[in-house]
């Protein structure tokens, strides 16, 4: 199923859960704003990490030790 959201949208959410001191509660908070499962904004937010990794050049094995889950 698709969400009726654009991709700018979606961009800014998941920027918001990428950033390392983001305030607790925050992607239960995006959930029931926005009326997005959990598991959806934890995919997407893989999907976010997998594209700036690619973006920036930087080898997806080796950064994935590096970045926190949840």
């Amino acid at each position: 199923m698709n969400h009726c959201s654009t991709p700018q949208q979606r961009a800014e959410w998941i920027s918001q859960l990428i950033v390392s001191d983001r305030p607790h509660g925050l992607l239960s908070q995006l959930s029931r704003t926005h009326h997005v499962s959990h598991q959806t904004l934890y995919s997407w937010k893989a999907k976010g990490e997998l594209a700036l990794q690619n973006a920036l050049g930087t080898d997806p094995q080796q950064a994935s030790n590096h970045i926190r889950v949840g």
